[in-house]
Formats: C-alpha cells, structure tokens, sequence
C-alpha cells in the first residue's frame, strides 16, 4: 500500500486524476473535516481486526488520533474494560470527556490482556510494555517507531506474550466510511483544530508542540 503524497507527488495539488477503485463515496451529510479522519479510523479497525476483545483487559498506550480513534471503535464493538494512558493532560480531558467509563490515566495500573501500543515511542515499548502485559497476553503494535530498540525477547518466550504488527490497514476502508456515515458524532472529538490550508506550518507546529495539545489538525482547502 502507498499514499498520494508520500510515495508520489500531488497531495497539495488542486486536482489529481486518481484510478476509481481507490475511491470511497462518502455522504454530503458528514462534515468535510470529519471525513477526513476515514483513513486513520481504516487504521484503528484494522488494528482492532487483529484481535478479539470479548472478556479482555484493554490497555491503549497513548490517545493520539489512532489511539482514540482504536478506543472508540473498541466502544462500537462493546468492549467493557478499557484504559488508556496519556502523558498529554490536554488528550487525557479530552478521553475523559467522551461518553463512556474509561480509565484515563498518565501510567497504566495493573495487568492487561490485550494492549495496543500507538505512541512509537521505545521508552514506552522497552519500559511499560513488559511491565503492563500479562502472561499471555497480545501486544498490537500500531505506532510507528522513529529509533530502532532493543527489546528482551526471552521475556516474549517465558511470559507467552503474542506480538502483532498492524500496518495501515486492507479493505477496512469502506467500513470506516460507513461508520462516519452512521453516526459521525461519536468521532467530533478527534478532530481538535481546522486551519486553513495556507496555515499549514502552524498547524504541524501545533502537532510537534512538547504540551500536546492537539488531537487530529484538519488542513481546509
């Protein structure tokens, strides 16, 4: 899989000629800055498709826009016990304010059966990782990692952890698009700042700011 605009130019252009089948219709009823969050909610589904949830300890390490967009498909799907944790006290307001009982902290308590790792961070994988799985729990690893780790894979085999990769995502697409669709209210929060398209520096200074406090910057033509 590749994206317009990272393994080929036009992103930014004001029109692009693009091959039908790697188009998805969505409703005019749905907010041009909340379709936009189709494509990273596709990655959350794909990364919850790896599992099953029913009965599970749920950990989501970081609330950024995939680990919150995970948290509420996990909520579509009924899933009972989650947590997630967050340095950011801006994103942990934010998770706490949505309409559920989630456990929103900024370290993770406990033992967990299922976690999804998404803030790329290898403190995070190295140091809270192990401490927070299960003996024979499953780690999905969403996040992308800018530095190579080093990781004690005898505690893998020892503590019969399973670890999976969840890269992107298949044909997870169209079902996104239908769940905006549905009720696209339950994804308003995700989308923090809409900033005109020449405000584009602003808006990656926003999401690069040490304080976090940012969800998903929608750039509007």
């Amino acid at each position: 899989m590749s994206f317009l605009g990272e393994s080929c130019e036009g992103a930014f252009a004001d029109s692009i000629v693009v091959p039908g089948k790697n188009l998805v219709k969505i409703s005019k009823d749905v907010p041009s800055h909340i379709a936009a969050i189709a494509e990273p909610l596709a990655v959350a589904l794909h990364a919850v498709d790896q599992s099953t949830i029913d009965g599970k300890r749920i950990l989501i390490l970081g609330a950024g826009p995939v680990g919150a967009l995970i948290h509420a498909v996990l909520l579509k799907r009924g899933a009972g016990n989650l947590n997630i944790t967050e340095i950011s006290e801006y994103r942990r307001k934010v998770m706490s304010e949505t309409r559920n009982n989630t456990v929103v902290t900024d370290y993770p308590k406990g033992k967990f059966d299922l976690v999804f790792e998404t803030t790329g961070s290898v403190n995070v994988l190295k140091n809270v990782l192990p401490k927070v799985l299960d003996k024979g729990g499953e780690a999905i690893l969403v996040g992308l990692f800018a530095k190579e780790s080093l990781f004690n894979f005898t505690d893998i085999v020892e503590q019969g952890w399973k670890f999976t990769g969840s890269n992107c995502f298949d044909k997870e697409l169209p079902m996104a698009v239908q769940m905006l669709e549905d009720d696209y209210s339950y994804f308003q929060h995700i989308v923090s700042h809409q900033l005109a398209i020449k405000n584009v520096q602003a808006g990656f200074d926003i999401l690069r700011a040490p304080e976090k406090k940012a969800m998903k910057v929608v750039l509007i033509p």
